[in-house]
């Protein structure tokens, strides 16, 4: 759980800040190694973001005990939810999602920063699907019989 919690964290701070260096680097008309490799990291940052955030929520909820049975990832999915909620109808949100849309000198690091929670649906979508299958994996677990037969 730790070491998920420092990745999703430093993520959350290299990941935009990244994101923001490399803002410039435009897809165009060059043919280069380095381009290309720009290019390629620039579309892999905010999936490092996504899945470290995902892996963080997967840890805590792995916390549960055995004999817990729904809630605690209920809480944790609406939890979460009602956190990023919150965030994105607040003001500070809306402007900086503005300065990052409209780039130039308003396009800063701490703009993107506040805009990051507006990123983790892997990590919500994540936390409900856990919630949603539980009825199915409480009855496989249940099952005596195998459903399929491998011949």
């Amino acid at each position: 759980l730790i070491s998920r919690g420092i990745y999703a964290v430093l993520m959350t701070v290299f990941v935009p800040l990244l994101t923001w260096k490399l803002r410039k680097h435009a897809l165009d008309a060059s043919v280069s190694i380095g381009a290309d490799q720009i290019q390629l990291l620039k579309l892999c940052l905010p999936m490092f973001f996504a899945w470290g955030w995902k892996d963080f929520i997967s840890a805590v909820i792995n916390l549960k005990r055995v004999d817990q049975i729904l809630w605690p990832e209920f809480l944790v999915a609406m939890g979460l939810t009602m956190v990023i909620g919150f965030i994105e109808v607040t003001p500070c949100y809306r402007q900086s999602v503005l300065r990052v849309h409209a780039g130039g000198a308003a396009d800063t690091p701490c703009a993107r920063m506040q805009i990051m929670p507006g990123s983790l649906g892997l990590a919500v979508g994540f936390a409900w699907n856990t919630v949603c299958s539980w009825a199915s994996k409480e009855l496989q677990a249940k099952c005596e019989a195998p459903l399929f037969v491998m011949m």
